[in-house]
């Protein structure tokens, strides 16, 4: 029998040493460290991706863009009013209808169902095209007067019991008679205002841009931005029909453009320091004759 002098026998004090709670303190900071850098390199390549997506859309929007403009300007009658290295001015399609009934004797037209932004001011232009024969019956002629189907003489549509209201009147300034011998009832048609399209600089930046109408009209910001000039963020070459490479609009066929844009922000490399990402496009358009 153990005496009380002696006493219980004594436990294991719970705890660590000094010793394991600094080997614990040194790993705990080496995979803090290890998860520190996991995220870092996360970090940048979410921001590179991000950007990278960023550029990418820019170009493509704008190609996709100029690639519409270019092909459809010459189903206005005539081609590319100016061209140069780093701009185009051609006729953009503005407002669309479809000609549901014609005045007795004048070229006035009421149109059903119509779009956009039709307008009788001395850039806007017409194309009518005519269903039967597959053709462009009047190409640029000139838009004169744009008012309501009762001001101009024509104010129900030509179908339907008895007849639909139209949305719209115009009337169209032509030469002769020829000009619009072939527009017929159902036939479409489209509204064309002069456009230039180009870069421009905004707040320290190159953005591509256009200006509607006359050219002291404003720069409307459409995507970017892009390189600038200098570094080929916008670049045209216009060819003729034998392939060969011209600067008069009438001769133009063929159109080839260059696009170089920056993303909006900057991403951190892997060097640590920052850049834009930069990406380019290439395209080749045939005008629509």
């Amino acid at each position: 029998m153990r005496s009380l002098a002696t006493g219980a026998p004594r436990r294991g004090r719970a705890g660590f040493t000094l010793i394991e709670m600094l080997i614990y303190l040194v790993l705990s900071v080496v995979v803090l460290g290890a998860l520190y850098q996991v995220m870092i390199g996360q970090g940048r390549a979410y921001s590179k991706q991000r950007e990278l997506l960023d550029v990418r859309e820019s170009v493509r929007s704008a190609s996709a863009l100029l690639g519409w403009e270019l092909r459809q300007a010459t189903t206005s009658g005539r081609q590319l009013i100016r061209v140069t290295a780093d701009s185009v001015r051609l006729l953009s399609i503005q407002g669309l209808g479809i000609i549901c009934a014609k005045h007795a004797t004048l070229p006035r037209y009421a149109l059903w169902r119509t779009s956009g932004d039709v307008q009788g001011t001395a850039d806007d232009s017409a194309a009518i095209y005519h269903n039967a024969s597959s053709s462009w019956a009047a190409k640029g002629v000139r838009v004169s007067t744009v008012g309501t189907p009762a001001s101009l003489g024509v104010t129900n549509c030509s179908w339907g019991a008895g007849g639909k209201t139209p949305d719209l009147g115009v009337e169209l300034t032509v030469s002769a008679t020829a000009d619009t011998a072939g527009v017929v009832v159902g036939g479409s048609l489209r509204t064309f205002r002069a456009v230039t399209y180009g870069e421009y600089q905004d707040a320290g930046r190159w953005w591509l841009g256009r200006k509607v109408g006359s050219a002291g009209a404003v720069w409307e910001k459409l995507t970017g931005p892009l390189m600038s000039p200098t570094d080929s963020g916008l670049r045209l070459r216009y060819y003729d029909a034998a392939g060969n490479a011209t600067a008069t609009p009438a001769s133009v066929v063929r159109v080839e453009f260059l696009l170089r844009a920056q993303s909006r922000k900057q991403y951190y490399r892997s060097t640590g320091d920052v850049a834009f990402q930069i990406d380019s496009i290439r395209a080749r358009v045939a005008l629509r004759q």
